[in-house]
């Protein structure tokens, strides 16, 4: 979930600082899982590769439906 939140914080282009911070997170969690032998490093980047194809698709398939992306931006907009 962080590097989906990453990627947003990135796209609004929130304050650099929260972005660092969760890429900082992210890169730990994916250290700490491979390091402590709980993950290959395969797993890492299986895992990074579903989070990539899941965004593709929420944005370019999901909201591209006119009720979705209603709803996202009604979401959005509460959230800033």
């Amino acid at each position: 979930y962080v590097p989906v939140a990453l990627y947003y914080a990135f796209v609004a282009k929130r304050n650099y600082f929260w972005i660092a911070v969760l890429l900082f997170v992210s890169v730990g969690i994916w250290f700490s899982a491979v390091y402590s032998g709980h993950h290959y490093i395969i797993d890492v980047i299986l895992g990074a590769l579903c989070a990539v194809i899941g965004l593709l698709l929420f944005e370019f398939v999901l909201l591209k439906i006119k009720s979705v992306s209603h709803l996202y931006e009604k979401v959005a907009n509460y959230l800033d």
